[in-house]
């Protein structure tokens, strides 16, 4: 199983794929991270999951890999709109961890 193509984990997974020459057999898309884990629960499929995703009641298995893909997060708002308060602290927060 895989999220829907639109996520970004779809893509990276896909890409990863194809730089190894091998092409995953879908049988299922989904952007319902609960479906993906109640089939992976059932052994109906295999899936990749961010580790946040995963609670120790799941009751699934965790391969460990080295894989650290480098993210760029974007912000964006309609131009002219006034930003609140709460709004231009996390774009602040969002700058001062693309510098660390």
């Amino acid at each position: 199983m895989l999220f829907e193509k639109a996520l970004y984990m779809n893509r990276l997974l896909q890409r990863a794929f194809w730089a190894q020459g091998l092409t995953p057999n879908v049988v299922l898309t989904t952007n319902q991270i609960n479906t993906i884990k109640e089939f992976v629960g059932r052994s109906l499929a295999t899936a990749f999951l961010i580790r946040e995703a995963v609670e120790p009641q799941d009751i699934l298995l965790e391969v460990p890999n080295d894989v650290s893909p480098d993210i760029t997060i974007v912000a964006a708002w309609k131009k002219g709109q006034q930003l609140s308060g709460s709004t231009l602290k996390l774009l602040k927060f969002l700058q001062k961890l693309g510098r660390e």
